[in-house]
């Protein structure tokens, strides 16, 4: 939206330009509205890309990021959220695209909790199994039929993401009764 505003801000001003128009202070006005609306495109090219990767799991890791995403909904939305690991966990670093894998998973989850759970809190467990790393996401929303084959974007891109890494996912629930959804990482405990 902010880029086509620009445009056809962009295109106003060529008009009038071309039209011989000589108020300098018009001019003045209509360039700096169309700077106000590149600076809010620019914002929000940084906010998706923050979304896609943040900055905090390149440099702080996995168990970060999460509890950065987790800490950011909760600070903008009535939903309480806690997040729990163990040591073991905590000192494991799974791999570049292990890590944005599970963060892409955990980050889709949580929207659909926002968007579609009615829920009030949601609860990541990260631990230790053998040399396994499982995580869970659990909510007490209003719960969902689960598919057998998952048809919806969300549910296909967490599905496709796990398999990409060599993970396992699994989705438990029935309405009225919240969702958890549990990732296996295989192998990733040293």
């Amino acid at each position: 939206a902010s880029l086509t505003a620009l445009q056809l801000e962009l295109n106003g001003l060529r008009q009038r330009i071309a039209s011989g128009a000589d108020d300098a202070s018009a001019l003045t006005a209509q360039i700096d509205a169309m700077l106000d609306i590149a600076h809010t495109a620019m914002d929000a090219v940084r906010r998706i890309l923050n979304d896609l990767r943040p900055g905090v799991l390149d440099h702080l890791g996995l168990w970060a990021a999460l509890e950065c995403l987790l800490n950011d909904v909760q600070a903008r939305s009535a939903v309480a959220c806690t997040f729990a690991y163990a040591p073991t966990v905590e000192r494991c670093r799974p791999g570049r695209e292990v890590e944005i894998a599970v963060y892409r998973i955990v980050q889709e989850v949580v929207t659909n909790v926002l968007r579609h759970a009615n829920a009030t809190r949601i609860a990541l467990l990260a631990e230790a199994q053998g040399s396994d790393v499982v995580l869970t996401v659990s909510d007490n929303g209003r719960g969902m039929r689960v598919p057998e084959r998952p048809s919806t974007f969300g549910l296909l891109g967490m599905a496709e993401r796990a398999r990409a890494v060599g993970a396992e996912l699994d989705i438990a629930s029935r309405p009225g009764a919240g969702t958890t959804v549990r990732l296996q990482l295989r192998g990733v405990l040293g």
